[in-house]
């Protein structure tokens, strides 16, 4: 359920005005003994409202007292499932009564696709990705795939895959390669994404445990329930332009839509 008060959730004061730009805090060279022109920081507000990600699950007393197992067996399940849960918001969150994700931000940048480019990745994409990161983003930057992109992927060749890199799938360009199903499958807008996490905000409360015989205590049932707290947004509002060109910059890239 969405937070009832502003107080529930966190809010941020960001600055995203790009090093280059005019506004913001600025540098110059004066003469000597000349006054410096005062400036300041352009901020925003992101307010990340919190809300409640539950998962129940109800077992017999009989099950319970024979197999002490599955008691930890549940505790297990439930984290899992939370945890799925909240990747799934990072990633895919509408923003509409939960959290906001990656592929929905505002400030996604789409690069695209060779001329006669079908359902694959290639070695120019994953180039053409990186080259749209905001500059400084590189080093903690990571690739996300969806499981189906890793068809293309495992088959590049110059060293641009690594399968000993230092991600859990390895390297792709240096950077550590994840694999999420809460990616879109390869050929769709979102298969590969190209982010630095320091772009996204989000804050989590919990787990909380819980468990309790009196519900439905006439069929001897157990009830386990778990439950967190999340909150999540991208910070940036918009692409940031680059000082010359005309493309834009960001902290989040993925490729467009391959037929």
């Amino acid at each position: 359920q969405p937070a009832t008060s502003p107080s529930d959730g966190r809010l941020l004061a960001v600055e995203e005005t790009a090093d280059w730009a005019a506004a913001r805090v600025t540098a110059d060279l004066i003469s000597e003994g000349a006054a410096i022109t005062p400036s300041k920081a352009v901020l925003k507000q992101v307010t990340t409202p919190l809300y409640r990600v539950p998962a129940l699950e109800h077992a017999s007393g009989e099950l319970i007292g024979r197999s002490p197992a599955y008691g930890r067996h549940v505790w297990r399940a439930l984290s899992r499932k939370l945890r799925n849960k909240t990747e799934a918001f990072i990633l895919q969150g509408t923003g509409l009564d939960q959290p906001l994700g990656l592929l929905n931000g505002p400030a996604l940048v789409t690069v695209g696709k060779g001329l006669t480019q079908t359902a694959t990745i290639g070695e120019a994409n994953v180039a053409s990705m990186v080259s749209r990161l905001i500059p400084g983003s590189f080093p903690s930057s990571i690739f996300i795939a969806h499981s189906t992109a890793l068809v293309s992927i495992i088959q590049f060749a110059n060293g641009l895959y690594n399968p000993d890199g230092n991600g859990p799938y390895g390297t792709l360009a240096g950077r550590p390669l994840y694999v999420s199903e809460h990616c879109n499958p390869v050929g769709e807008r979102g298969d590969l994404i190209l982010c630095d996490p320091a772009g996204y905000v989000y804050g989590l409360d919990g787990p909380y445990e819980d468990a309790t015989i009196a519900f439905a205590f006439d069929a001897g049932l157990d009830s386990f329930r778990a439950s967190i707290w999340m909150a999540g947004a991208p910070l940036l509002s918009a692409p940031v332009p680059r000082r010359t060109g005309t493309d834009t910059l960001s902290c989040c890239i993925v490729l467009e839509a391959r037929g």
